[in-house]
């Protein structure tokens, strides 16, 4: 393959021989290492091989001692396709253009990719580096990553991390959102322990701090329950950071309610597309003014960039917006299946509830002409302390 490669950018002849020297043309030139191959014979006597460009001209010595004629057959190769171009000025010109235009689109960021995002979206990211002057269509060479990095991060409170990489005409840039931690309160702070929620209290382990409840007492939320300021007999005032495990017996309750009359959009079949072609920030239409003559439907967008490589993308695309007809397809839900759907809503609060044990479930289930309603009472164990600073 390579030498095939460097045959076409070197450039090859076909050539004929012909004679009766044939035969000591080819030891001269096997014993003067010239670098011919593809040799075969015709019916004529005719003898042809192939050569590269540069060393047809020292053949001359040979063809002179061995008596024999020869001409060229074919010219193959790069230098040979370039020759024949070599009077079209216009597509010459043209090739000079395109070269220079992709130059100059080299110079530019064209292609934002952003990774990382779960709870925030990739518009958001976008958003906030275009207010730190990172833009699509800017010149990268004017780009300060280390301080458009730096603003990002002190202008966005949900990313601890951002890296912004160009390849090409392509920035790839990479976030990472912070945890989301519950709110603590530095050991040094007194602070006092509330009542998250209603509950029967069931124990108590106070680590620091003045317990003012005990097992069986009924508190409601926000009753101060753990106490980090206490007054001795003496009247000396203390105000402590309490830390206590306060474990109850709690009740969640829920309630879902299912239509049995429903509504879903199902689509036709039918489709219309319409396309644009963009460059930068212009875009041409290749399609006619003409209207929608679906009464409902989706629209779906999507842009396609045309680029040379995976990093190397072009300031043109190709936009194609979807119009898909869809119906108002109304059905009415067995109660069994809208039960059904009730339960499965109610298993999902369920699972939501973080670090709290259930005990037990109650339901209470009502069935209406138009809708059925299912309520849940979770008989429930968990610590419902919440600490709050002292004024």
């Amino acid at each position: 393959m390579l030498k095939s490669l460097q045959r076409y950018l070197l450039g090859t002849l076909r050539v004929s021989i012909s004679g009766s020297g044939c035969e000591r043309f080819l030891n001269l030139a096997h014993s003067e290492k010239f670098k011919i191959y593809d040799i075969c014979r015709d019916d004529d006597g005719c003898v042809s091989f192939g050569i590269y460009r540069k060393n047809f001209r020292h053949l001359r010595p040979l063809v002179r001692k061995s008596h024999v004629r020869i001409h060229i057959t074919k010219r193959l190769g790069l230098p040979q396709r370039t020759r024949n171009y070599r009077r079209r000025y216009g597509l010459m010109l043209g090739i000079i253009i395109i070269a220079a235009s992709l130059y100059v689109s080299s110079l530019f960021v064209w292609n934002v990719r952003v990774s990382g995002c779960e709870s925030i979206s990739e518009q958001e990211v976008l958003t906030v580096l275009s207010e730190n002057g990172f833009t699509v269509g800017g010149l990268k060479r004017k780009f300060n990553i280390r301080e458009i990095e730096n603003n990002f991060l002190k202008h966005n409170d949900k990313i601890s991390w951002i890296s912004i990489n160009i390849k090409g005409t392509t920035a790839f840039v990479e976030v990472r959102e912070k945890s989301e931690k519950p709110e603590l309160i530095d050991a040094s702070e007194p602070c006092s322990i509330y009542a998250a929620r209603d509950g029967v209290i069931a124990s108590v382990s106070d680590y620091m701090g003045y317990s003012l409840v005990k097992p069986g007492d009924t508190v409601t939320a926000g009753d101060l329950i753990v106490s980090g300021d206490y007054t001795d007999k003496y009247g000396t005032q203390y105000k402590l950071h309490s830390y206590a495990k306060v474990m109850a017996y709690t009740t969640h309750t829920k309630t879902v309610t299912v239509p049995l009359k429903a509504s879903e959009h199902v689509r036709t079949g039918n489709v219309k597309n319409k396309y644009s072609l963009k460059f930068i920030r212009f875009s041409v239409p290749l399609y006619f003014s003409e209207k929608i003559l679906y009464n409902n439907y989706d629209v779906t967008k999507s842009e396609k960039f045309l680029k040379l490589t995976d990093s190397f993308v072009l300031p043109i695309s190709l936009c194609k917006t979807t119009y898909t007809e869809v119906e108002n397809y109304e059905y009415t839900k067995s109660k069994e299946t809208a039960l059904y759907d009730a339960y499965e809503q109610l298993r999902d609060f369920e699972y939501n509830l973080v670090g709290i044990r259930v005990l037990g479930r109650e339901y209470e289930e009502q069935v209406n002409e138009d809708s059925v309603t299912v309520k849940v009472m979770l008989n429930c164990y968990e610590d419902i302390g919440i600490s709050r600073k002292i004024d």
